[in-house]
């Protein structure tokens, strides 16, 4: 790179795209240069190191009452490398993600073994994003008065979990409806701890529903899972529904692979890849234009080739008259501030119009054909 050696043959003076004398190399019978050779290029065109996942918030955070509660649990997260340090969280049993996500700081202060990775989000309104994340392997969560452990897939941290606390059912909310408040004593109060963890579909044994109460057609129902109860529905029958506006985030994130050595050389070898002419597709667009300029391209009067526009439809063209004069007047400012410029400029067009590749329009056109 530093002698600006052709990366096909090794030899200066032209780039790879253009060499015709590529090297076959011993090792892989690719094209280029042996020396240029890496096994783990090789070996890594067979892996597919690409991940995805998927997550659905809905919630919003609102200085309103919440007229419903979800499946939001207290749980005890600890990590398998160190069993002793545990923390309180609420955990989200989403049924809609099939991707455990926790909290950032949860995860710094469990003191886990975090792997960068970048991951792709795309939004319900289909735009890209990259975030910068970790991913977090041995994490394992109970119940906040349980002993059962449940092993955790590998988690991504996030900056927060978007839920919104008002819809984390509480004791309180099992009174309210008669047919929950059996259960009221096993369902604590709201706790001062934040909303650590986000856990999907991937992690079904903490999702799995052990006892269910059903009510009436509009009550809330309860789920027990190995976590704990969570009630589902209305939070209270006299609560009137506030007027807000509650969100709806579809976000689904693929984690990116990091940029290796070996992409790099396949971007190298990208440049001088054989491209055969019977390799190249042709849509039936391209046959019908072909066909078009087959039957259309003619010489005119001027010994000029004319062909026909590939236009399905002939477009109607607004008359910009006024906007050339625009422009033509800030070309006028540019070439009286500056001589060189004006020299240049007025020798170039100088030759095309002695060339006849510019010429003076002498009909004045049809509306919608004027541009």
């Amino acid at each position: 790179m530093e002698k600006r050696l052709c990366y096909g043959c090794l030899k200066p003076g032209h780039s790879a795209k253009d060499c015709r004398h590529r090297h076959l190399c011993d090792t892989c019978k690719g094209r280029h240069p042996t020396c240029l050779h890496d096994d783990n290029h090789t070996k890594a065109k067979h892996v597919n190191i690409d991940e995805s996942a998927t997550t659905l918030s809905l919630s919003v955070d609102t200085k309103d009452p919440s007229a419903n509660t979800s499946m939001i649990v207290p749980v005890w997260v600890s990590s398998i490398s160190n069993p002793g340090l545990e923390k309180l969280v609420y955990a989200l049993l989403d049924t809609q993600s099939d991707t455990v996500f926790v909290d950032q700081d949860v995860s710094q202060g469990l003191q886990t073994k975090a792997q960068p990775v970048r991951l792709k989000l795309t939004t319900m309104i289909g735009k890209d994003a990259l975030m910068h994340s970790e991913r977090v392997s041995g994490l394992r969560v109970r119940g906040y008065d349980s002993t059962i452990l449940i092993d955790l897939p590998p988690a991504y941290t996030k900056d927060c979990i978007p839920v919104n606390r008002k819809h984390i059912p509480t004791c309180e909310t099992a009174r309210h409806w008669n047919h929950l408040s059996t259960i009221a004593d096993e369902i604590p109060p709201q706790l001062e701890c934040e909303v650590g963890l986000l856990i999907g579909y991937n992690c079904s044994r903490a999702l799995a529903p052990k006892q269910v109460i059903l009510g009436g057609d509009n009550e809330p129902y309860a789920v027990r899972t190995d976590l704990g109860w969570s009630i589902v529905g209305c939070s209270s029958p006299n609560l009137e529904l506030p007027l807000i506006a509650n969100m709806c985030h579809r976000v689904v994130i693929r984690e990116l692979p990091p940029v290796t050595p070996s992409d790099a050389i396949r971007v190298l070898e990208s440049d001088f890849k054989d491209v055969s002419k019977e390799a190249k597709a042709v849509s039936q667009d391209n046959i019908l234009f072909l066909n078009m300029l087959k039957d259309g391209i003619q010489r005119n009067a001027h010994d000029h080739c004319e062909m026909p526009l590939p236009f399905k439809e002939k477009p109607h063209l607004p008359n910009n008259k006024q906007l050339a004069i625009v422009r033509l007047g800030h070309l006028k400012k540019k070439l009286l501030k500056d001589e060189k410029y004006k020299g240049h400029y007025m020798k170039f067009m100088n030759k095309v119009i002695e060339k006849g590749d510019a010429e003076v329009v002498q009909h004045e056109g049809k509306e919608g054909e004027k541009w």
